[in-house]
Protein backbone atom coordinates (compact mmCIF):
# COMPACT_ATOMS: atom_id res chain seq x y z
CA UNK A 1 0.00 0.00 0.00
CA UNK A 2 1.48 3.37 -1.12
CA UNK A 3 1.70 6.28 1.22
CA UNK A 4 -1.28 7.96 -0.09
CA UNK A 5 -3.72 4.96 0.22
CA UNK A 6 -2.45 3.96 3.91
CA UNK A 7 -3.25 7.91 4.71
CA UNK A 8 -6.44 7.71 3.11
CA UNK A 9 -7.40 4.51 4.95
CA UNK A 10 -6.43 5.88 8.11
CA UNK A 11 -8.33 9.15 7.82
CA UNK A 12 -10.89 7.00 6.95
CA UNK A 13 -10.47 5.03 10.02
CA UNK A 14 -10.12 7.27 12.14
CA UNK A 15 -13.31 9.46 11.02
CA UNK A 16 -15.18 6.25 11.36
CA UNK A 17 -14.57 6.18 14.66
CA UNK A 18 -15.44 9.30 15.70
CA UNK A 19 -18.41 9.07 13.62
CA UNK A 20 -19.73 5.93 15.49
CA UNK A 21 -18.54 7.28 18.60
CA UNK A 22 -20.47 10.39 18.08
CA UNK A 23 -23.87 8.36 16.90
CA UNK A 24 -23.65 6.33 20.22
CA UNK A 25 -23.18 9.60 22.08
CA UNK A 26 -20.47 8.45 23.81
CA UNK A 27 -17.62 11.08 25.06
CA UNK A 28 -13.63 9.83 24.70
CA UNK A 29 -13.96 9.38 28.45
CA UNK A 30 -16.46 6.64 28.07
CA UNK A 31 -14.64 4.91 24.90
CA UNK A 32 -11.50 5.32 26.41
CA UNK A 33 -12.52 3.74 29.53
CA UNK A 34 -13.85 1.03 27.69
CA UNK A 35 -10.55 0.51 25.78
CA UNK A 36 -8.78 0.72 29.20
CA UNK A 37 -7.02 3.51 28.11
CA UNK A 38 -6.51 7.21 28.80
CA UNK A 39 -8.55 9.78 27.33
CA UNK A 40 -5.40 12.16 25.54
CA UNK A 41 -4.76 7.81 23.86
CA UNK A 42 -7.88 7.59 22.61
CA UNK A 43 -7.88 11.00 21.42
CA UNK A 44 -4.73 10.57 19.87
CA UNK A 45 -6.30 7.37 18.17
CA UNK A 46 -9.41 9.55 16.60
CA UNK A 47 -7.66 12.49 15.72
CA UNK A 48 -5.18 10.07 14.10
CA UNK A 49 -1.95 10.70 15.89
CA UNK A 50 -1.47 7.19 16.81
CA UNK A 51 -1.06 4.15 14.67
CA UNK A 52 -3.86 1.79 15.31
CA UNK A 53 -2.52 -1.83 15.52
CA UNK A 54 -5.03 -5.00 14.27
CA UNK A 55 -5.83 -6.19 18.54
CA UNK A 56 -6.38 -2.44 18.74
CA UNK A 57 -8.59 -2.26 15.83
CA UNK A 58 -10.75 -5.20 16.74
CA UNK A 59 -10.91 -4.13 20.49
CA UNK A 60 -12.57 -0.38 18.85
CA UNK A 61 -15.06 -2.25 16.77
CA UNK A 62 -15.87 -4.64 19.73
CA UNK A 63 -16.67 -1.02 21.88
CA UNK A 64 -18.33 0.94 18.85
CA UNK A 65 -20.66 -2.33 18.18
CA UNK A 66 -19.31 -2.91 14.21
CA UNK A 67 -17.67 -5.40 12.39
CA UNK A 68 -13.63 -4.91 11.99
CA UNK A 69 -14.05 -4.30 7.91
CA UNK A 70 -16.78 -1.50 8.88
CA UNK A 71 -14.62 0.47 11.06
CA UNK A 72 -11.56 0.20 8.45
CA UNK A 73 -14.37 1.19 5.50
CA UNK A 74 -13.17 3.76 3.23
CA UNK A 75 -16.31 5.79 3.07
CA UNK A 76 -17.64 7.33 -0.18
CA UNK A 77 -21.18 8.98 -0.26
CA UNK A 78 -21.03 9.06 -4.09
CA UNK A 79 -20.50 5.09 -3.85
CA UNK A 80 -23.52 4.52 -1.10
CA UNK A 81 -26.72 3.99 -0.84
CA UNK A 82 -28.67 6.46 -0.02
CA UNK A 83 -30.19 4.37 2.84
CA UNK A 84 -26.96 2.52 3.74
CA UNK A 85 -25.73 2.46 7.64
CA UNK A 86 -22.60 4.79 6.80
CA UNK A 87 -24.73 7.24 4.69
CA UNK A 88 -27.48 7.93 7.55
CA UNK A 89 -24.79 8.27 10.17
CA UNK A 90 -22.89 10.59 8.70
CA UNK A 91 -26.17 12.23 7.26
CA UNK A 92 -26.79 12.45 11.29
CA UNK A 93 -23.50 13.97 12.33
CA UNK A 94 -23.90 16.04 9.51
CA UNK A 95 -27.42 16.86 10.93
CA UNK A 96 -26.27 17.47 14.58
CA UNK A 97 -23.23 19.51 13.60
CA UNK A 98 -25.83 22.21 11.75
CA UNK A 99 -27.94 22.16 15.05
CA UNK A 100 -24.95 22.76 16.98
CA UNK A 101 -24.33 25.59 14.99
CA UNK A 102 -27.20 27.17 15.47
CA UNK A 103 -27.67 26.89 19.01
CA UNK A 104 -24.35 28.27 19.30
CA UNK A 105 -25.34 31.28 17.44
CA UNK A 106 -29.09 31.42 19.46
CA UNK A 107 -26.39 31.14 22.93
CA UNK A 108 -24.50 34.17 21.10
CA UNK A 109 -27.98 36.13 20.54
CA UNK A 110 -28.62 35.11 23.81
CA UNK A 111 -25.70 36.90 25.80
CA UNK A 112 -25.95 40.33 23.90
CA UNK A 113 -29.61 40.49 24.59
CA UNK A 114 -29.03 39.71 28.22
CA UNK A 115 -25.66 42.12 28.42
CA UNK A 116 -28.10 44.97 26.60
CA UNK A 117 -30.68 43.91 29.29
CA UNK A 118 -27.82 44.58 32.62
CA UNK A 119 -26.65 47.24 30.70
CA UNK A 120 -29.87 48.99 30.81
CA UNK A 121 -30.85 47.93 34.64
CA UNK A 122 -27.55 49.23 35.75
CA UNK A 123 -27.99 52.41 34.23
CA UNK A 124 -31.69 52.55 35.84
CA UNK A 125 -30.56 51.68 39.04
CA UNK A 126 -27.62 54.34 38.69
CA UNK A 127 -30.31 56.90 38.05
CA UNK A 128 -32.69 56.11 40.41
CA UNK A 129 -30.09 56.00 43.07
CA UNK A 130 -29.25 59.33 41.85
CA UNK A 131 -32.42 60.56 41.98
CA UNK A 132 -33.33 59.22 45.48
CA UNK A 133 -30.45 61.01 46.93
CA UNK A 134 -31.79 63.93 45.96
CA UNK A 135 -34.76 64.00 46.57
CA UNK A 136 -33.75 62.80 50.26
Amino acid sequence: MNKLNKGLLSQSVCENIKVLRLHYRWSQRYVAAELGVSTSAFSNIENGFTDINLSRLEQIAKVLKVRLVELVAIYDPDAEPEHSPANTLFKSLADRNTEVEELQFKIYKLREELKRKKQIADFEDKHITDATILFR
